[in-house]
């Protein structure tokens, strides 16, 4: 009787380690699946046409401000959150001084910007819009991206008016008429000057962006980056040396051309679509 119960006992086992086996196999095909299907193709665009266009919104709303004591209190705040892995509770005693000082330090920076370039927020907004060119934003998008395709692309119209939806609908519409397959739109979300550099003695001015990609035939949005809405492009310079700089017609407009050149190259470097060849 006791061979009997031995005997059934190692058969049970076998049976176990035999569908544990074929289990294991089946998760590892079904990993190697899954990560098969997870590895997204590039999105193609197609040879029939394709435009690129530039909107924003109106010129004197695009340039401002950004206030360093803001931001400093935040980044206070964020740093001692960092440590609250070793601080425990002690960082809800550490956050308010470490965001006040970060507060002050802002603050400082503010008053330097403000000395060395007066009214900052009214003169910025107006000079933005007298330097700043979508055109050029345009043919920069354009002269960086045909180089890898045979397929012209050509510029559709330029928007600053209208609300978002409004200007992304016009601008398909102008590709349609055009008979674009495809359109690249450009978005200029805003411009903002601060004070940069470990003391604030420097000043930064730098550009957001959004970019999609729309099917024109559709009327629908293929592809929307999202991660570009983050992408800060940056011009810089002393802080001594901004009101001279600013001061001079064209300086910002030269300062600017090489942002939309990065711009453009970190879009096609980065983003999930192949031109046609």
């Amino acid at each position: 009787m006791g061979d009997r119960v031995r005997y059934e006992r190692a058969a049970i086992a076998r049976r176990v380690r035999a569908l544990c086996a074929v289990t294991a196999v089946t998760g590892i095909a079904s990993c190697i699946a899954g990560c098969a299907t997870t590895n997204k193709q590039p999105y193609l665009l197609s040879p029939g046409g394709i435009g690129l266009a530039v909107t924003s919104l109106p010129k004197s709303e695009l340039g401002h401000v950004t206030s360093a004591s803001g931001s400093g209190a935040i980044q206070g705040a964020m740093a001692a959150g960092a440590g609250a892995a070793f601080l425990g509770p002690l960082v809800l005693l550490v956050a308010p001084f470490t965001a006040a000082a970060g507060a002050i330090e802002g603050a400082s920076c503010d008053r330097k910007l403000e000395v060395a370039y007066p009214s900052p927020s009214e003169k910025f907004a107006k000079l933005i819009q007298r330097e700043i060119s979508l055109e050029d934003v345009q043919g920069q998008f354009i002269a960086v991206l045909q180089p890898h395709t045979s397929v012209h692309i050509a510029p559709v119209e330029i928007l600053y008016d209208g609300n978002e939806a409004s200007r992304e609908q016009q601008l398909v519409a102008a590709a349609a008429r055009d008979a674009q397959t495809h359109l690249i739109l450009v978005e200029i979300r805003d411009v903002e000057l601060s004070p940069g550099g470990k003391e604030c003695e420097s000043w930064q001015i730098g550009v957001r962006w959004r970019i999609q990609i729309w099917s024109v035939p559709e009327r629908k949005r293929v592809l929307y980056f999202s991660s570009m809405t983050a992408v800060r492009s940056r011009a810089e310079g002393p802080l001594s040396d901004i009101q001279a700089t600013f001061d001079e017609p064209g300086a910002v407009h030269k300062a600017l051309a090489p942002i939309f050149e990065a711009a453009a190259n970190e879009f096609y470097f980065r983003a999930q679509f192949k031109l046609p060849p």
